[in-house]
């Protein structure tokens, strides 16, 4: 039986990259040993979502959770928003699409007090992709255009193309 070549080279790729991902992880967590209760741990928290989110799920969310609770702790507005964001992923990856959108409202709500516009409509675009995958048109209509109007406000035209892509697939949906 042969096996196809793309099969043998993805298989070889993502050993590499469970490799390359348990090296940051544990470089992660020796810094987080001696982190102190401040911005820096919150960082390093919020770091370890990427390398944990595809493997381990739950390690990933008790990470962000810890980072949200140090950020309310300190008041930290930025470490707020980034945790809640990455909660909002973690739902959508558990199939509660309502906590996703909670988690996803409050992000955008702190990312726009704190004036990362951009930031906050990428959030918004990524709303009207969840509604649109739920089949909630007209909620994801709303949502690519409040992201478009975003993008175009401050000239960013790649995601504002991209929000436009996201917008004429509903359409057509």
């Amino acid at each position: 039986m042969k096996i196809p070549f793309i099969l043998v080279l993805l298989a070889f790729s993502s050993i590499a990259s469970f490799g390359q991902n348990t090296i940051v992880i544990d470089s992660l967590l020796n810094k987080l040993e001696t982190a102190q209760e401040d911005t820096i741990k919150v960082e390093i928290l919020l770091r370890l979502f990427n390398p944990t989110v595809v493997n381990d799920l739950d390690l990933a969310y008790e990470y962000t959770e810890e980072a949200h609770r140090l950020s309310e702790k300190l008041s930290f507005d930025k470490g707020i928003a980034a945790s809640l964001q990455r909660k909002g992923i973690i739902w959508g990856y558990r199939g509660d699409m309502q906590k996703a959108r909670e988690n996803y409202l409050k992000a955008i709500e702190v990312h726009q007090r704190l004036d990362h516009e951009i930031v906050a409509g990428t959030l918004i675009h990524n709303l009207g992709m969840l509604f649109q995958e739920q089949g909630i048109y007209d909620s994801a209509i709303i949502y690519c255009e409040r992201a478009s109007q975003i993008f175009l406000n401050h000239q960013d035209s790649l995601k504002y193309a991209s929000s436009l892509d996201l917008l004429s697939s509903v359409h057509n949906e």
